[in-house]
């Protein structure tokens, strides 16, 4: 999403997509991951245009005046369905489908059948960063999944305690498997990396009224 086209919530995006009536059809249901957050959000197509060049004029459900329609700039905008034919390539997939796969790291010898290996829960998707977010040189980064790891010594979780999250490489040396029909993935990750743990921190904003000043 480029940024907001009028007054009336509309955004010009620009398109990548062998399905272009993705874009123009109203009802279509999408997904939608903001610049800064980790998983993407199903939203609906309210409406849209394509205005040639690979570039659109697209109105989400819900968006319907400028102020709403800036605050979209630089999300991206993902559409796929099982009526679609779309051919992936076999390191490609859908970033939605990753988000909520259990993941499991391998505890048996290297260079055995990874089915056949034991295996531990270590967490569960809750985002995927890809790599142009990280870095603008293509090629120097890969994309990273985002898990939020299970806590086996505080079971059940504390509520309101914010949950350990790490970052994994997608890359297949690290993640051996993903099976999105058992939704699971199987990581083999080097000495250290699941101990790289952070909190991610919300920003709360905070409005008040001052005062009036005294004379």
């Amino acid at each position: 999403i480029v940024g907001p086209h009028g007054v009336h919530g509309w955004t010009k995006v620009e398109g990548c997509t062998d399905f272009p009536e993705r874009l123009t059809r109203a009802g279509m249901p999408l997904h939608i991951k903001p610049a800064r957050k980790r998983a993407p959000r199903k939203v609906t197509l309210a409406g849209g245009k394509f205005i040639g060049d690979d570039q659109f004029l697209v109105q989400l459900q819900g968006i319907y005046n400028r102020t709403a329609a800036k605050k979209l700039r630089g999300a991206t905008l993902y559409y796929a369905t099982q009526q679609d034919t779309v051919e992936l390539q076999d390191d490609e997939m859908i970033v939605s489908d990753l988000v909520g796969l259990e993941v499991y790291r391998i505890l048996g010898e290297e260079g055995k059948d990874d089915d056949n290996q034991p295996r531990r829960l270590v967490g569960t998707v809750v985002g995927v960063v890809l790599a142009e977010e990280m870095c603008s040189i293509p090629g120097l980064l890969h994309d990273q999944i985002e898990v939020g790891l299970v806590n086996e010594e505080e079971q059940p979780p504390t509520p309101g305690r914010p949950q350990d999250l790490v970052l994994i490489p997608l890359v297949p040396e690290i993640v051996t498997k993903i099976d999105l029909a058992e939704k699971m993935l199987l990581v083999d990750p080097p000495s250290g990396l699941l101990d790289l743990t952070y909190v991610r921190e919300e920003k709360v904003k905070i409005k008040a009224l001052l005062p009036p000043a005294k004379d």
